[in-house]
């Protein structure tokens, strides 16, 4: 008699198996998985089974997710494939939005910095104590972004890992947006909390959520991307703010994509809003080009995720070369805001007119809301492989998301501030070629409630893009 495991993995097991074969990375993946679906498994040879899967897909160029970079010259880069073909590229892949790995006086500060003080923690900051760039490093991101108080984290991940940890325990409930980032997905895991998940930035839903599990639980949160790394979409603090006063609930926002990077003061979803969410973590390795990661809020409850999130407690502090690196780039970015906002988005404005000449227009509006995160997705994975490579051919290194990373498959192309806009030009061409389709118009509807950035730094947006259409 078959028991309920044999029978879950039996019929795991057939539909994998009909997985089609032009479904790379879902073929590929599956063959762990099914050989881990047996009773009395051997996990080596689920692992044997991806291995042999995986060189055999890499031999024929067809996985592309583990280029190497071999050179770099700004942002031209030289990477070469796991089938050793080699392409002379863009990097639309990084995050560095802003470049500001690139900029000398900050890197020449670093060089100082490195001659003369200490370039390893070694200990957590619990039992070692913290240095004065780490302590400097914080109070110039709180004087930034307006807050109380900060705390420095490993990395991003840590951060937000961290943050649920330490404030969620079994008994509370979190409300989560389906498009969340695996660090906060993972965070919430750890916490044994109930997870409600609402549909991408649908707050209608999200409020009868609330209405129908808030009062069964003790403490509850918000949990949301400030912009989402895939899609380029944005949170509504005001709306999440509203739903959190009403209901007695807690704020917690990830702008990793928005920090450092969108809006004209460059503090990411804080310049498009009146509401600042009650807790908000940033990667400090996008926008920012450095490493780590931070937390801001109040001090109660940086006080709180300082003594209750371990995944930040038991490890060693972060290092504090890569926090001087940060540092220094952002006392770089706030000395040349105006500039460095109006290079960005006029690069911005101008792919997205060049998209919109082509019928694939990424983002409605220039004038509220509009962000280096260009995603476009393809019907199948084929298609996506097939895109992904012709735009290596032709000189462009994106990031690749098959599934089950993404529903589709995805290439996000992170614009920065130092490409041309001829090059740009010729990207859009490609796309359109591609036959891929912008992943953010399917949330136009739901991103028009964001209000325009009127704390202008220099020229605005509505400006900028008034300016490059006259010359088109």
């Amino acid at each position: 008699m078959l028991s309920l495991l044999d029978l879950k993995n039996y019929i795991f097991r057939n539909l994998a198996n009909r997985i089609s074969d032009t479904e790379i990375y879902k073929k590929s993946y599956s063959k762990f998985f099914i050989t881990k679906s047996n009773k009395n498994c051997d996990l080596l040879k689920a692992c044997d089974a991806f291995e042999s899967q995986y060189k055999e897909k890499s031999a024929n160029g067809l996985l592309v997710n583990d280029l190497r970079v071999h050179k770099q010259n700004g942002i031209h880069i030289t990477v070469k494939k796991m089938d050793q073909t080699t392409y002379e590229t863009i990097n639309l892949a990084t995050n560095s939005y802003n470049d500001l790995d690139l900029e000398i006086q900050p890197r020449n500060q670093l060089v100082e910095y490195v001659q003369n003080e200490s370039l390893s923690s070694c200990l957590s900051r619990k039992i070692a104590g913290q240095l004065p760039i780490h302590s400097a490093l914080e109070k110039e991101i709180c004087d930034f972004l307006g807050y109380d108080s900060a705390i420095l984290a490993t990395c991003g991940y840590i951060a937000q890992q961290a943050v649920m940890f330490g404030l969620f325990h079994e008994g509370d409930v979190i409300f989560s947006d389906e498009h969340n980032h695996s660090s906060l997905i993972d965070g919430m895991r750890l916490t044994k909390a109930k997870v409600v998940v609402y549909p991408h930035l649908d707050y209608n839903a999200l409020e009868k959520l609330i209405q129908q599990y808030r009062s069964q639980y003790n403490c509850a949160g918000i949990v949301s991307d400030g912009v989402f790394s895939a899609h380029g979409t944005m949170a509504d603090l005001d709306v999440i703010e509203k739903l959190k006063v009403e209901y007695n609930l807690i704020s917690i926002i990830d702008d990793t994509h928005g920090f450092a990077t969108i809006g004209n003061q460059k503090r990411g979803v804080l310049d498009y809003f009146k509401s600042k969410p009650d807790v908000l973590t940033s990667s400090l390795a996008k926008g920012l080009a450095g490493f780590g990661g931070v937390i801001v809020g109040q001090k109660s409850i940086i006080r709180a995720i300082d003594c209750f999130g371990r995944q930040n407690i038991n490890t060693s502090h972060l290092s504090p070369l890569v926090a001087a690196q940060s540092y220094f780039n952002l006392k770089f970015l706030r000395e040349n805001l105006a500039q460095m906002a109006t290079e960005l988005n006029s690069k911005l404005i101008h792919f997205n007119c060049e998209l919109d000449k082509l019928g694939i227009r990424q983002y409605k509006n220039h004038d509220k809301f509009i962000h280096p995160i260009f995603s476009f997705y393809a019907e199948t994975e084929i298609e996506g492989f097939n895109a992904y490579q012709k735009l290596l051919e032709n000189g462009f290194t994106g990031a690749l998301f098959p599934p089950p990373v993404s529903p589709k498959p995805t290439i996000r192309l992170s614009l920065h501030r130092k490409i041309d806009t001829e090059s740009l030009s010729r990207l859009a061409v490609l796309i359109k070629e591609c036959n891929l389709k912008p992943l953010s118009q399917n949330y136009w509807e739901k991103i028009q409630h964001i209000q325009p950035d009127n704390k202008s730094v220099g020229q605005n947006i509505s400006e900028l893009d008034a300016s490059i259409l006259a010359t088109m």
